[in-house]
């Protein structure tokens, strides 16, 4: 099976499609530390941005927990002010990012 690679920091664009109104909590284990819970805004096929009080290095190895699927590996990019931002090692397949999105999309306000 032919999985499809997540290009080079140099050579992907800044950002793919987000899914906008979301609130996934989760637990981000970098290689080698301790995990913690974080709580997912911004998330995408090709990355994610989440709470993180501890400074995280870029390029730091880590995995993304997200109830009832498998961990994610992911790559942090950026971390500033409290939050973090990583790309994912595969762009995840869409049945996956639908599965976390319908589940936790935040209801609309009247």
């Amino acid at each position: 099976m032919l999985q499809r690679k997540r290009p080079s920091a140099q050579a992907r664009p800044r950002r793919y499609a987000t899914a906008v109104g979301l609130t996934i909590p989760a637990n981000l284990r970098p290689s080698g530390g301790r995990g913690f819970s974080t709580v997912v805004h911004d998330f995408s096929i090709g990355g994610f941005s989440g709470t993180a009080a501890e400074p995280l290095r870029e390029g730091t190895l880590c995995w993304l927990y997200v109830p009832g699927i498998e961990p994610l590996a992911c790559e942090v990019i950026w971390w500033r002010d409290n939050a973090v931002g990583c790309a994912f090692h595969d762009l995840l397949d869409f049945g996956t990012y639908e599965t976390i999105v319908a589940g936790c999309r935040i209801p609309a306000r009247l």
